[in-house]
């Protein structure tokens, strides 16, 4: 197995748990939680929104996994 491969098994493992944090907060947010607090919000603003409670502190998780995800994914294929 190479580095490579080993490092999307291992992100594709977080990604699970990013899955599993959704889920939670789904359950406490609400279905369109991640329109409403998208992990582009900065963290200062959702805490207004979201409060200081334990959403918040699994928001931050979520979103920690999520901006992960953006930065290692390849951008889009242009087409033409």
């Amino acid at each position: 197995m190479t580095e490579i491969q080993r490092l999307r098994e291992l992100l594709d493992r977080v990604m699970v748990g990013g899955n599993h944090l959704a889920n939670v907060l789904i359950g406490k947010l609400g279905g369109g939680f991640a329109d409403r607090y998208p992990p582009s919000m900065d963290a200062h603003d959702a805490l207004e929104a979201i409060g200081a409670n334990d959403e918040y502190e699994v928001w931050c998780c979520w979103r920690a996994i999520m901006q992960a995800r953006a930065a290692l994914s390849p951008p889009p294929a242009s087409k033409g």
